[in-house]
Formats: C-alpha cells, structure tokens, sequence
C-alpha cells in the first residue's frame, strides 16, 4: 500500500528541454502525451528551449519523462532534459501558451526538412485545399533555416510574416492535434506564395498554368531557372544533349559533373545502382545529393558527367519540385543557380539580373529566402555515410564535442569549399556552404551567414581562428573580425586543423597520428603541403614524414594545366634531360613544343614553389597517363584517374621510404615503363593508386611505432581521402595492422570541415 500511495502521490515538475525542439512538432507532442496521461499544466518556446510544467499522479510524471527521453518526436534532438520540483499550481487541463523570451541560449532552429509523405498525398489528391499547392508543408516537412530570422521559431521571426493565414490554415495552426499546429510557413493557395513562370526580361508568361508551361518549355530544350528552397537552380531536360551542351557553356562549367533530380526511386534505379542505404539517404528528411554508381546510360545526355561512371542524384524535396515532373520528363539536371565559383542566387531581381545570360526562363515565386543553403552531396562507402558538402538538411544542426571548456571561437575556415565554424561550449554549429573566397561576392555571402548563425546561436566570439596561410581571403576575414569582436587571432597551420576536425568530430583526446591528403596547404616551412603524417593533438603537431618535394612550376597554374606537374614529376624521377625527352615525347601531341620548352626552361632558370601534394601527385599521373592534362574544375584528373583505375596489386619498391620523406621517384619510373611498354593507362593507374596506399599505411606504422603515446590511433582527413579507393586501401591496412582508424561523418574529409578542426585548436590554444 504505501509503494503504491506513493506512485500516486501528487507531483508538480518544471523541465527545460533543450537541442532542437522548435519547428519539429514538439509542443503539440508535448500536449498529446500529457493530455494522454492525464496530466494538467502548460508548455511554450522560449529562445534555446521548450519549457514544460506538469503537474499530476507522480507515476503519471514519469511515465512523461520516460517516453519525452526515449521516444521524442521524429525530427527532435534532445541534447539536454532538466527536471525540477516545484510548488503544485492546480492548473486547469493541459495547454501550449505563446512563446517567452529568455536570455543567452544555443540555436534550435532545426533544418529545412523534405517534403513529406502527408503532405506529398495532398498534394495529389485533387480533393484536398492543398491540390498542386507548391508550398504545402507541416510541421514534418517544410522550410526552416532558409525562412527564419531570429529565435524562438515563431511565423513573426520568419518570411512567412508577409502572408496572413486564411481562416482555414489559421484553423488547423491553433488546434494542438492537427499536424499543421504552429507549422510557421503553413499555407495554402487562398493566403500563401504563389508561382509565376517568367521570361529572362522578368515578363510574367504565365501563373495560373505555370506547371503545365514549365513543361513544355523543358520538352522543348529550353534552360530555366527555379527558385527553390534555399535558392535558385538551373534546369534542363537531362535526356536532351543539346541542352545540357547549351546549358554547360553559358554557365562556363565544361566538364564538371551536373547533377540530377529524379522523379522517384524507380527512375534512380533505371539508371545507377541504389543500395537500400542510398534509397533511405535519398528519401531522408534531408534529401541530399547522393553520388551513385551509373549501370544504364541510355537515355541520358553523355555530357552529364563526362569521363565519370557515377552520377550526383536526389528526389524532390519540395512540392514544387515534385510538380516538375510529368511521364515523360522523368530526370533533369538540377544544378546550382550561379556562375561557376559565384553565390547561389536566392532573390527574385538577383536572379534575372544575373543569370539572364544562362537561362531562357524563370520559375519564380514570393516567398523571400532569408538564408543562402545549397544542396548537400554525400556517398556511401562500405554502408557508412559521407559529407562531401554539409548544408541543406544539416545546417543550422550542432554537432556536439567533448573538446575541454574554453572561450567561443569564430573560425573562419579555409579559402575553397568555405564553411566557418561557432563553437560554443560544447557544440560545434557550422556554417552552410559559402564556397570559393576568392570572389568578392562570396565574401559578402560569408558575412551574411556569418552574422545570421550568430544572431541565432546568441554567439559572441571570444577567439577566433583562421588558417595560416599569409594571402588567404579568409585571413583578412578573420582580421575583421578579430578587430569588430577584440578578440586574440589564433592562426592553425591547414593540415594540423584537418587532423584536428577528425580528432574533435570523434572525441579524440591526447595525441594521434594523422594521414593528411588534399591538394595546397601552406606549411610552417613556406613551402605547398599536401601528403603528411603528423603526430599531435589540439596543441600542436610535429610532422613525422611527408612527400618529397616537386617543382610546381608556374604556381596556381599548375593546378589548371596538369600537364605541368607531369613534367616536374619525370624531371624529378629521371634527372633534366632525360626527364625533357619523355615529357617531349608523351606530351608532344597535347602540349605546344614551344610552350613545353619554355616551361622547362623554367624549371632550369627559376625556382618555383615546391610541394608535397597528394593532389598533385595524382594530378600529375594523370596527366602521364593521358587520362586528364587540363582541369577545368578541382581535383578532375585525380578524380577522372580514381574513376578509370583497375584493382591492381602496388609495385614492388615502388616508394622509397628515407627517414621522415616518402619518396615517389621510383614510383613514377614503373609508371612511365609501363606507359611506355604498352600497359593500359586504367592498369597502371590501378597500380599507382595501390602503391600510394601502401606507402601511407607504411609511414604512418612507422610513426605509430615511434610514438607510443598515440596508442595506434590513426586519423584521416584531407580532400583526397574523398577517393573512396584510396580511403577504404588506407584504413583497411591499418586496421589490419591493428591500429584503431578514425575518420569523417559529420563533416566533410575536405576543407568544408577545415574550420571545426580551426575552432578545436582556437578554443585549447585561446585559453
């Protein structure tokens, strides 16, 4: 008797919920299962948080508490539940009352989420107030980040404050057991955007039949522009060559591949292999891109994704999206609407002013986009997801760490493939993709986001970080910003951050190995890194080997023209003048002779930077192997070499490993033997990939050995690891070997995650 007396002893609890719990259906959540368990009380947002306060049988409370713990709803995030006792009110039933305002608190603005099945049947069902509406959402679906200019996450802090709600959607947003319960951007065709198909004059063609009209521009091969979610795209028919042809050179992208839109999983599979992992990213609330393996290529343009066996896909993630589609307009290229390196455009005027030169059309509507999100691209290796591009469906979600207290840092990332990082206590949030600083417009758009994650995250910056590189665009950013916030710059050498990111991503402590491959670095020693094994922590690193150095002759140009570092590789491999008769000869029909004579000659008379790139390296086979000479978009020959290679065994000596360098000259000697005696360039590029492999997982056991106190933990990190052959090699023969290997899943292996691995070192560094 007195157990049960006491379960049912009356109890009255305040609990403060925090993570990301606003715009994902919580409050109603909240009201449904008190009002199931019969407890009376009140729940409300406030900034960072949902308040509760409960008050019933004591079992009844827990019960609450038990279920709230392990079965939140769908799209929340609990980071943290507090629990109080407090004085019984006797409150009357249950209710969700407006927001309260509060103090300092975390972002739990949650991420703009894809359309979903609920809401996708209305859609459809010509019986339904949402018929063929393309803004029809809930609080399951719908836009978040793109709309939302402060918190709490109520309609008046969003762009949906422009558009009244008619009686009706008023109706289902005030009544706690409709899905569309304070679903902000709720709408309907009486009071919500609407759509509009223009011309590249911003001449209205058409609003009432707009879906019908888009079509029949489509068929007919035309280019047009869609405002989307978080901005716009540039679309064609991906069956029509000549419009992607056409698409292609007025956007000035040649060869990089264009990604796809597909009506559905049927269509995905008609075309790449979809393993049950890819068909739940594709269909996931975040909808990313998901890189596929292509096993049917009839029907699609071949200038998709030229030199390539695989292809960027994703569904519809927005009734708009979904209302593309007709029977025979199954897949269309679905790319970004910039100019190549530019911002996305995301405003109406922007758009027609800018992309007039690529598009013939414009599909358009009223709904403002406040924050700039591009799609996110991810792949599946070995089952495992990986971020290539954390944004859409991600951003603006924290990442927990168990870095050491320390002050706030602001880090600003890198110059390509640009993301910063807040990190505040213990959560990391990172920025959306803002891409290369190099244009003045992406700096602007820097600073837009920049200021928007502040304002949401009530980030003050106490620290902050750059890279430290002497000429990068993100430096001077990080100098601004250090002067408006008067906060200490923390410079981090660019591969000490990558190694840095793995570390902070998995809660790493103490000292590891790290195995750093990408493209350019600036190192301690002024010279272009790229191939390095570091042993270190947060405070610092010693560079334990590395790969020798090569003549990278004519800079940045370099990076364009491929060929170049194929030359600098057979001069470095087989001495000057017999290095200049091979390159003579293998690039004699590519390359002017005069133009190849007077690079060499540059080699002799001048001295060029130097670099241990792992890029580079790749960059330079292939451009030996005839496979890619020229780039035309970052990382294409090693990209295109990785795409062609043949499994194969590594050469035998085919790296000489001297002390602390990992030399590559006997590795390019079999590679131009075998060129020369014939072998297909798509086997020995197999052969080379598997002889950097081995080289890597060779030096990096020898650190491992030399240094005891890494206890055999082994990172990888850095844009070539992106080469799925290449990262599973490498971490397969360290595990062998014992080592416990870690690596990327919450943010990208390339620069997209430089700035958290900037951030971690900021905040230990700082204190």
């Amino acid at each position: 008797m007195a157990v049960g007396a006491q379960a049912d002893k009356p109890r009255a609890v305040e609990i403060r919920v925090t993570g990301t719990v606003q715009g994902v259906g919580f409050r109603p959540y909240v009201f449904s299962l008190a009002s199931r368990l019969g407890l009376a009380g009140e729940v409300w947002n406030s900034s960072g948080e949902v308040g509760i306060f409960l008050e019933g049988p004591s079992s009844a409370v827990e019960s609450f508490l038990a279920e709230l713990r392990d079965r939140p709803p769908r799209l929340a995030r609990i980071t943290s539940l507090e629990v109080r006792d407090v004085e019984p009110r006797q409150p009357d039933g249950f209710r969700i009352v407006p927001s309260r305002e509060s103090g300092s608190a975390a972002v739990t603005i949650p991420p703009d989420v894809a359309l979903c099945d609920d809401c996708c049947r209305e859609v459809f069902d010509s019986q339904d107030r949402h018929y063929q509406y393309p803004f029809t959402n809930c609080t399951n679906c719908g836009p978040r980040y793109t709309i939302i200019e402060s918190s709490p996450y109520d309609r008046s802090r969003t762009t949906m404050r422009s558009f009244p709600m008619c009686e009706s959607c008023e109706g289902e947003y005030e009544d706690p057991t409709d899905r569309r319960f304070h679903a902000q951007p709720t709408a309907c065709p009486a009071c919500g955007p609407t759509v509009w198909l223009a011309n590249r004059q911003g001449k209205t063609v058409t609003s009432r039949n707009w879906r019908q009209a888009f079509q029949s521009v489509i068929r007919s091969g035309a280019i047009v522009a869609v405002k989307g979610l978080g901005g716009f795209h540039l679309c064609c028919d991906a069956r029509n060559e000549t419009a992607v042809r056409e698409l292609r050179r007025r956007k000035g992208r040649p060869h990089r591949p264009l990604a796809v839109m597909v009506r559905d999983l049927e269509v995905a599979r008609k075309y790449c292999s979809v393993s049950d992992r890819e068909a739940a990213l594709l269909s996931s609330p975040e909808a990313p891109i998901v890189i596929l393996t292509r096993t049917d290529d009839e029907g699609l343009a071949p200038a998709l994704a030229p030199g390539l066996g695989t292809l960027g896909v994703m569904l519809p993630y927005t009734p708009l999206h979904t209302m593309l589609f007709a029977d025979d307009i199954p897949v269309l290229v679905m790319t970004s609407g910039n100019f190549s390196g530019l911002p996305l455009a995301i405003d109406n005027d922007e758009a027609l002013r800018t992309l007039a030169p690529v598009a013939d059309y414009f599909l358009l509507h009223n709904r403002e986009i406040l924050n700039r999100c591009d799609d996110s691209l991810v792949r599946v290796v070995d089952d495992e997801v990986h971020l290539y591009r954390r944004s859409r469906g991600w951003v603006p979600l924290g990442i927990k760490t168990a870095l050491p207290a320390g002050p706030a840092v602001f880090a600003v990332g890198g110059d390509m493939k640009n993301t910063f990082c807040l990190l505040k206590d213990d959560t990391a949030f990172m920025g959306p993709h803002v891409g290369d600083l190099e244009h003045i417009e992406n700096e602007e758009a820097f600073r837009a986001a920049a200021h928007r994650m502040e304002v949401l995250t009530s980030f003050e910056a106490e620290v902050v970080a750059c890279d430290l590189h002497p000429r990068y665009h993100s430096r001077e950013l990080a100098l601004e910003l250090a002067r408006k916030r008067g906060a200490p710059l923390v410079e981090v050498q660019h591969h000490h951050a990558h190694m840095a990111a793995c570390m902070a991503e998995n809660d790493l402590e103490g000292r590891v190995v790290g195995i750093i491959c990408d493209g350019t670095g600036y190192g301690t020693d002024g010279q272009i890194w790229g191939m390095e094994v570091l042993v270190g922590g947060y405070e610092g690193f010693s560079r334990a080997s590395h790969l020798r150095y090569t003549p990278l002759i004519g800079g940045d140009v370099a990076v364009r023209e491929a060929w170049r570092m194929g030359l600098s590789l057979l001069v470095d491999a087989f001495g000057y003048y017999e290095g200049s008769k091979l390159a003579l000869d293998i690039f004699g029909r590519a390359v002017p002779e005069a133009k190849l004579k007077a690079v060499l000659n540059l080699m002799r008379t001048t001295n060029p930077p130097r670099t241990s790139s792992c890029g580079r390296l790749f960059d330079g086979v292939s451009a030996l192997l005839g496979i890619c000479r020229e780039s035309t978009y970052e990382g294409q020959p090693a990209i295109e070499l990785s795409e062609c290679a043949e499994p194969a065994e590594p050469y035998e000596d085919g790296i000489d490993q001297v002390s602390t360098r990992i030399d590559q000259r006997p590795l390019v000697r079999r590679v131009i033997r075998d060129l020369l005696s014939g072998e297909p360039p798509a086997v020995i590029a197999g052969r080379f990939q598997a002889t950097v492999a081995a080289a890597l997982v060779s030096a990096a056991l020898e650190a491992v050995e030399r240094h005891p106190e890494t206890r055999g933990r082994v990172v990888l990190s850095g844009g070539t690891f992106q080469n799925a052959w290449l990262f599973k090699s490498v971490r397969d023969g360290l595990i062998d070997a014992g080592c416990q290997v870690f690596y990327h899943s919450k943010v990208p292996t390339n620069d997209g995650g430089l700035a958290l691995g900037q951030a971690a070192v900021g905040r230990v560094k700082g204190r």
